[in-house]
């Protein structure tokens, strides 16, 4: 008897987690204040990339909050939230490709909008397949991912595409070692 099984190779995937309410509030209220704070400098500083700011008053929920998703996860991980910075994206504004330092990289969606075409606004993750070639995941952002946070291998590498809302973009994105 001929007997044919497909095998799928071995990637790294990625946590959807939805923040408690009492944290995305405080989150909101940092962001009304966040351009006081001292601007972050980073390889990708640059005309046309958004403006970076130091997540202060909420740093320490955040670490706690990740911690114990670390644990839900039953992961041993020796975890240590290290930069953890505000995004505003104006109009026009991208990311370029790029990935983060340490294991692990978050980003939380805070302000979002519907856009209409169908390439602005998107998170792109980039990775090279099995075969050599490079290979998209696209995440069409929308107001549905509003207080949620992407967890992922911060090697991972990824591109923020611009928007075309006269209203910013808000996120929180962090790196942990």
């Amino acid at each position: 008897m001929i007997e044919t099984k497909f095998h799928h190779f071995d990637n790294v995937g990625f946590f959807w987690i939805t923040l408690p309410q009492e944290l995305i509030k405080s989150l909101r209220r940092e962001m009304k204040t966040i351009e006081n704070h001292e601007q972050m400098e980073s390889a990708l500083t640059s005309v046309g990339v958004p403006t970076h700011y130091h997540v202060t008053e909420n740093r320490d929920k955040l670490e706690k909050f990740l911690k114990n998703e670390f644990v839900k996860q039953k992961n041993n991980y020796p975890f240590k939230l290290d930069r953890c910075w505000a995004g505003i994206q104006k109009k026009n504004e991208f990311v370029p490709y790029h990935i983060h330092e340490g294991a692990f990289a978050f980003t939380i969606w805070l302000e979002l909008f519907e856009e209409k075409h169908k390439y602005c606004s998107n998170f792109q993750f980039l990775y090279i397949d099995a075969l050599g070639k490079i290979q998209p995941h696209t995440i069409r952002l929308n107001k549905s991912h509003e207080g949620k946070m992407l967890l992922f291998p911060s090697n991972l590498g990824h591109i923020v595409y611009p928007h075309y809302n006269e209203k910013n973009r808000l996120s929180i994105s962090g790196n942990i070692k």
